[in-house]
């Protein structure tokens, strides 16, 4: 089957490409969530009661707008919490510190404007990071994003998103007794320490 993206324009790709870093930026938060509940409070779907307080916990962090402060909160959840366990605290320095900074790209990514730009003597249509008058002109430190440019992006959100989300599941199933959850567990912990808490870099 053709990929229908290859008859959008030029700028419509690239306003895909930015939909494509938003909604894997959305899967890292949600994840961000699920490891800080699971710090306090491991759920049991089975019981009522406690997925209430569950599911408080996950409504209280999600009410705090700030990515910052989430980060904060769950720095102290994988700290001080009852349920934390060595191996996410052995890389959660590195781990939070290349979300605030990733952030800071998603932010770019959210916040821009599209222009037609010249790049080695071919005219492309690019994305403009916080785009204003005084940071308009090259000279002034403008930065120009491009389809490839965001594509790279993209993989490293992707990568985080991955490696977030591997927490979260194993921060769960690391305690649940069934063997298929055992399993699960098991992979998810030697992928972890295999990898070391590193993903790639990007622009």
């Amino acid at each position: 089957m053709p990929d229908s993206r290859n008859s959008l324009s030029e700028q419509d790709k690239l306003l895909l490409e930015v939909g494509r870093c938003l909604n894997t930026w959305s899967n890292i938060e949600f994840n961000l969530s699920a490891i800080y509940t699971t710090m306090f409070f491991l759920t049991d779907n089975e019981n009522q009661s406690t997925f209430k307080v569950y599911n408080a916990l996950r409504a209280s962090f999600d009410s705090v707008v700030s990515f910052d402060a989430r980060v904060a909160m769950a720095t102290v959840a994988v700290q001080q919490g009852p349920h934390s366990y060595e191996l996410i605290k052995k890389n959660w320095s590195s781990l939070s510190k290349r979300m605030l900074k990733k952030y800071k790209k998603r932010n770019g990514v959210a916040h821009f404007e599209t222009r037609e730009i010249e790049r080695y003597g071919q005219k492309k249509f690019a994305l403009h990071p916080f785009l204003t008058y005084t940071k308009s002109f090259p000279e002034a430190g403008r930065i120009d994003l491009t389809l490839s440019d965001l594509t790279q992006r993209l993989k490293s959100f992707e990568a985080l998103s991955s490696e977030i989300g591997a927490y979260a599941v194993y921060s769960h199933v690391r305690t649940v007794q069934d063997p298929d959850a055992r399993k699960l567990a098991e992979r998810l912990r030697q992928r972890l320490e295999k990898t070391g808490g590193e993903s790639p870099e990007e622009m």
